[in-house]
């Protein structure tokens, strides 16, 4: 019976990320694409006052899951 080798969890670390982003690409230009669009269109996008509210609202989303 052959058994098949288990590496570490830190093995394939770089081959997860790479083929994440290969699959996940086009969602991930497009959204730098918005954000630059939006940040030459607008004056108050990429300010102090718009990050913090950004922070304040994802907060609750990034808690939840850690509890």
């Amino acid at each position: 019976m052959e058994t098949k080798k288990k590496g570490n969890v830190f093995t394939n670390f770089g081959k997860n990320i790479v083929s994440t982003i290969k699959y996940n690409g086009g969602i991930i230009i497009g959204l730098l694409i918005i954000c630059v669009l939006l940040t030459v269109m607008t004056d108050s996008f990429c300010t102090v006052r718009n990050f913090s509210n950004i922070m304040r609202q994802i907060t609750v989303n990034v808690i939840l899951p850690a509890a």
